[in-house]
């Protein structure tokens, strides 16, 4: 039986970028494209720029979890950060069933010295409209 986990998640996710230094909350879309059976491309605008990176996945009981790659790039080195999963040190993100909902911490190291923290936690694009369409109704309904 071949294992395929990346199918699963390869979509469009919707949701909240968190980083360091922003004075908001940043609404944004993630797509997800799988390369292979375990391998995933992670696609993300923040402001006027284009991210990506690539992470291997594995399959636990708290759902997909995924490893991301270190990634040297021209004005920057990214890298995963763990921590979400006090369990689990060597994961940078993944699809955690309990929130029902996708999340990854990055890092992004500039060699001007600045780092930045990125978070991400999202739900695919069905269940994010299901779930606004839901607060719509409730708010209507509290006036």
């Amino acid at each position: 039986m071949e294992i395929n986990l990346t199918s699963s998640l390869s979509e469009w996710y919707v949701g909240n970028i968190v980083y360091n230094g922003s004075k908001s909350i940043i609404n944004t879309e993630v797509a997800i494209s799988a390369l292979n059976n375990i391998l995933i491309k992670v696609h993300f605008k923040l402001g006027e720029r284009q991210y990506s990176f690539r992470a291997v996945l594995s399959e636990q009981e708290e759902g997909i979890l995924m490893l991301i790659q270190d990634r040297t790039i021209k004005g920057y080195m990214l890298q995963g950060v763990s921590g979400f999963l006090h369990s689990k040190p060597n994961v940078h993100g993944g699809y955690i069933t309990r929130l029902n909902a996708l999340y990854f911490h990055i890092k992004l190291s500039h060699y001007d010295g600045v780092d930045e923290e990125i978070y991400f936690l999202g739900k695919n694009r069905e269940e994010y409209e299901r779930m606004k369409k839901i607060r719509s109704q409730s708010l209507l309904e509290s006036v």
